[in-house]
C-alpha cells in the first residue's frame, strides 16, 4: 500500500483529518491533529488514539488505500471487507484509492458487497495526476513527489503557480515535498 503518512501530515496544516480504525466487524473514522494522535492497530497499521468520531455524513472525501485495483475501479484490501461496509452507509463521499502502477490487475473478482471507487490516483509520478491536485482538493494544496523525480513531472504545477518559490542552493521548490526514494524508504 501506498504510505499516506506524508499526505496525512500535509493535510493536517489546512484541512480536517479523520483516519479509520477497526472496531469489531466495523470500521470507524476518528479526527486527529497531529500523527502523535495514532498508534499502531489492527493489521499493524496506525490508528487513531483520540475519540472524536466523525459521521460518515460529515466526510467530503476518502483517500483509500489497497493492495490491488482493477480498470473499473474496484480494490481489494486486507480481505475484510472494512472499507466496503463502511461505504454501504451510502453516504456521498467522494472515494479516491491511491495505489502504485504495479498494483494494478487485469481484474477483481468481485461480489455483491464489493463497491467501486470513484477514481484512483496512480502514484507513479505522473505529471497529470500531480498537476490535478489543485484542481481537486484547492489551489492552495501542495504535491509531493518521489525525489529524485524527473523535472518533467513538476511542470505543471510550476506553470499554475502552485510550486512556490525555487530554492537554488537545493534546486527545490519552497511548495513541493520532496519524498526521498532510497533502499530503506522502499
Amino acid at each position: 500500500e501506498v504510505n499516506t503518512l506524508k499526505i496525512i501530515q500535509e493535510l493536517l496544516k489546512t484541512k480536517r483529518v479523520c483516519v479509520p480504525k477497526v472496531e469489531g466487524e466495523m470500521m470507524n473514522f476518528y479526527e486527529i491533529h497531529s500523527l502523535d494522535d495514532l498508534k499502531e492497530g489492527y493489521f499493524h497499521v496506525l490508528e487513531p488514539t483520540v475519540s472524536n468520531l466523525v459521521l460518515p455524513q460529515d466526510i467530503d472525501c476518502m483517500l483509500v488505500p489497497m493492495v490491488a485495483f482493477d480498470d473499473k475501479l474496484y480494490r481489494v484490501g486486507y480481505g475484510k471487507g472494512f472499507y466496503d461496509k463502511y461505504f454501504a452507509l451510502k453516504h456521498h463521499y467522494y472515494k479516491i484509492g491511491i495505489a502504485f502502477e504495479f498494483q494494478k490487475v487485469k481484474e477483481i473478482n468481485i461480489n455483491k458487497f464489493d463497491i467501486a471507487l470513484d477514481e484512483i490516483f496512480i502514484s507513479d509520478g505522473a505529471k497529470s495526476d500531480s498537476g490535478n491536485i489543485g484542481d481537486i482538493f484547492a489551489e492552495n494544496n501542495r504535491i509531493a513527489v518521489c525525489d529524485p523525480v524527473y523535472p518533467v513531472y513538476v511542470d505543471t504545477n510550476v506553470m499554475a503557480g502552485r510550486t512556490g518559490e525555487f530554492i537554488k542552493k537545493t534546486e527545490s521548490w519552497s511548495n513541493v515535498i520532496y519524498m526521498p526514494c532510497t533502499k530503506a524508504t522502499n
